[in-house]
């Protein structure tokens, strides 16, 4: 007899199929591991039957409502989700069962009644029973292999889900930073081309430990403008999608000092669509994304192709060969766009689209449901290749795709660029440093006075490495009050016998004004003011409305440089 919450099963079988074909599709190649089921299978019992959870929390009532005002009814609850996934959280991350592989977790709360549906395999039959647990509790259901009835371990795990009172300030922010992301996120096009070359990984591994954090950049964003709080994901392994997006549901939680103040619910999309222009004809298209590739990459030493080619979907009884496929939720959600704001912003219909689908199944699900034809190509990088799905995009939302972008919170200083060899989880990171005498003294026989030096650096957790030179060049933002024409990045010569001028521009990003200069490594830069007639000047005023790091550059009257010391190599 199998004990199991009521949709579990259902839930398994409904979704192993296509799991198998995301999976291949997405992934493009599946690990082999060397140990057989048997040895994982009882390496991961040992595990759980030691396993013992312990969260404290504060009351979840305010981000329980903002979910449900935000997503509605779903067949989970907020309060599912919450429980649920701390626990898969925890156990991805303490658990690694590797590729094909995946958890369903179901907890309940001590003294709440819930159902279990109790199935006889012998009779074939089942039952929903009111199960009342003496203690928080947790089914689990590990699958060591999809399709593989002999991998699955189903057993219970124990431990403590605490309500404490915690800090009423921490909540109220916590639930300001959620509700901010309450929201799904999709990586996508040069995202996947950046991952693939710096990580050298499939794919799925957008999803594996704490990379979400690191590699969504709006998750990482809020992670970096947040550093007194932990934010970390708790996550489903893909279990739906469609040819070209494996879709893992989970939440994000927000916590601090060992207790958690709030959550999330999102769709995590990491997938294989490529864009090219509207109005790129459909004969283009491998041409256009190929190119793409190879001018995001840029270095000639990877081995690129993109070409025309087909999937192939066994709906369980026969191969259907897809040459273009139906993907209309997953484009209409990557482009933010409703299916009626989509057909007439590309001139195109539902009975259009069906008109490109050669299959009968995809083709009277299009008519019945909705429809966007995605045709399917092959995209070559070096030693992975992956089955894409090419569309059309505007300029502006194609020039979007492949950016990896830092804030540090310190100075508001910040990096955004789209050079493939900068990996997308870098940070910024920025240390100040002591100019030597010579080097002040360079400044002032220059006219320029010093403020502040520092070092200017990347890092990327998941490669352990610091980056320090980029393929194209990178933006540098820096907080500013206003605008001023006088205003230029200077390059110093490691002789200080050159000096060099670069050019300035200006733009606004969430109300506030950035000066940006552009560069193609990182180096020890100097923060200097020079005045207009070229003679030091005077030591800074008042008129510096916050100190430079700490906050912004305020520069009133006065001219100012960046100047830029080139590193030791």
């Amino acid at each position: 007899m199998i004990l199991c919450s009521q949709n579990s099963e259902v839930n398994m079988k409904k979704t192993l199929n296509l799991l198998y074909v995301i999976l291949i599709l997405l992934v493009g190649i599946i690990t082999v591991n060397a140990e057989t089921i048997a040895e994982k299978k009882a390496k991961a019992q040992k595990f759980l039957d030691s396993y013992h959870f312990h969260f404290k929390y504060t009351n979840m009532d305010e981000n329980y409502a903002m979910i449900k005002k935000i997503r509605g009814d779903e067949w989970r609850t907020p309060e599912e989700w919450f429980y649920d996934m701390l626990v898969r959280g925890d156990l991805e991350n303490k658990l690694s069962l590797g590729e094909n592989s995946g958890f369903d977790v179901f907890c309940h709360k001590k003294g709440i009644a819930y159902t279990k549906y109790v199935y006889d395999e012998t009779t074939m039959t089942g039952e929903n029973v009111e199960v009342i647990p003496e203690e928080d509790i947790c089914e689990l259901y590990v699958i060591l292999e999809f399709g593989n009835d002999d991998a699955i371990i189903e057993t219970e795990v124990t431990g403590i889900f605490e309500e404490v009172k915690g800090n009423d300030s921490y909540q109220k922010e916590a639930l300001k930073i959620a509700t901010g992301i309450q929201k799904d996120f999709y990586v996508n096009d040069m995202d996947i081309v950046n991952h693939i070359i710096n990580f050298k990984t499939s794919t799925n591994t957008f999803f594996e430990g704490d990379n979400v954090t690191t590699e969504f950049n709006d998750i990482k964003r809020v992670v970096e403008e947040n550093p007194n709080y932990n934010i970390f994901v708790g996550l489903e392994e893909v279990r739906r999608g469609d040819y070209f997006v494996g879709l893992e549901e989970g939440s994000t939680f927000i916590s601090r000092d060992g207790i958690i103040y709030g959550f999330t619910v999102h769709t995590y999309g990491a997938g294989t669509l490529f864009y090219v222009p509207i109005g790129t004809k459909a004969e283009d298209y491998a041409k256009v994304v190929e190119q793409r590739v190879k001018d995001y990459i840029g270095d000639g030493n990877h081995k690129i192709k993109v070409e025309k080619s087909n999937v192939v979907w066994n709906d369980g009884e026969k191969d259907h060969v897809l040459p273009t496929v139906n993907a209309e939720g997953t484009v209409l959600n990557v482009l933010g766009l409703t299916e009626e704001e989509y057909y007439k912003q590309y001139n195109t219909s539902r009975s259009k689209e069906k008109a490109k689908i050669e299959d009968e199944e995809e083709a009277s699900y299009c008519e019945e449901h909705g429809c966007i034809a995605v045709p399917v190509y092959k995209l070559t990088i070096d030693d992975q290749t992956l089955d894409i799905g090419i569309i059309e995009a505007t300029e502006d939302f194609i020039s979007n795709s492949g950016i990896t972008s830092s804030k540090n919170l310190k100075t508001g200083i910040m990096l955004r660029t789209s050079a493939s060899s900068v990996p997308l989880d870098a940070v910024l990171d920025i240390k100040e440093l002591e100019l030597t005498d010579e080097e002040k003294a360079y400044l002032k026989i220059n006219g320029f006075k010093e403020v502040k030096a520092y070092d200017l650096s990347l890092y990327s957790k998941i490669l352990d490495k610091y980056i320090s030179k980029f393929n194209v060049d990178s933006e540098i933002l820096i907080p500013v009050d206003e605008k001023n024409e006088n205003l230029k990045v200077v390059y110093v010569s490691d002789d200080l016998k050159t000096i060099e001028e670069y050019d300035v521009e200006y733009t606004t990003i969430d109300k506030q004004l950035y000066m940006i200069f552009r560069t193609k490594h990182f180096s020890n830069y100097i923060i200097a003011e020079k005045s207009e007639s070229g003679e030091p000047v005077p030591p800074l005023g008042d008129n510096i409305v916050t100190n430079i790091f700490l906050a912004t550059i305020s520069i009133i009257g006065i001219s100012a440089a960046f100047i830029m010391k080139k590193k030791h190599n």
